[in-house]
């Protein structure tokens, strides 16, 4: 019988991080600061300094930074926003918490990233936003969203819930270089 591989295995992880984390996870539970507070601040402006862009907000999660993204995106019903097919399905309920329609477009095959040739394609006069998915760690091709984004006035949503830290052209993912919205989600 073959034995099926957890979706989620953080126990490697925790081990390296128990000590120190336990201490702090503890001082949160024993000053009930679970949303908003202290730890939210700190969280946010560290994120922020870390990534070298001006402001994060935290969320409670990565479908309500997706939704979020959206809204802030002014993503409206009637909408059509280009996503990959491969993706988790928070990118897709972002789409569609926010009213629009979710167009899925093929990926590449050698990084599971959008096929922006293939996304150019599916362009129609609804197409208000794309929503490139950085997936393990690899951004997707920038260069190539930014320009079918200028040449159809798409708003650019990353999804960079996998790729955090990761940097495309040199920089950061989640830095303001485009000028479009953005969610590590």
């Amino acid at each position: 019988m073959i034995e099926p591989i957890p979706f989620n295995l953080l126990a490697v992880q925790w081990r390296e991080i128990a000590e120190e984390a336990g201490r702090e996870m503890a001082e949160l539970f024993v000053n009930s600061a679970f949303s908003s507070g202290p730890y939210v601040a700190a969280f946010e402006h560290d994120i922020a300094e870390w990534l070298g862009t001006p402001h994060a907000i935290a969320v409670n999660s990565g479908t309500a930074a997706l939704h979020l993204a959206m809204v802030a995106a002014g993503v409206r019903p009637g909408d059509e926003v280009l996503v990959p097919a491969h993706t988790f399905i928070a990118t897709i309920w972002g789409v569609i918490y926010a009213g629009g329609t979710p167009v899925l477009c093929d990926v590449e095959e050698a990084t599971g990233n959008i096929d922006v040739a293939d996304a150019a394609r599916r362009v129609t006069g609804r197409t208000t936003a794309i929503v490139p998915v950085h997936l393990y760690g690899q951004p997707a091709e920038m260069g190539a969203v930014a320009e079918l984004a200028a040449r159809h006035g798409l708003t650019i949503v990353e999804d960079n819930a996998q790729s955090i830290g990761a940097r495309w052209s040199g920089r950061m993912l989640a830095r303001d270089d485009f000028r479009f919205a953005r969610t590590l989600s």
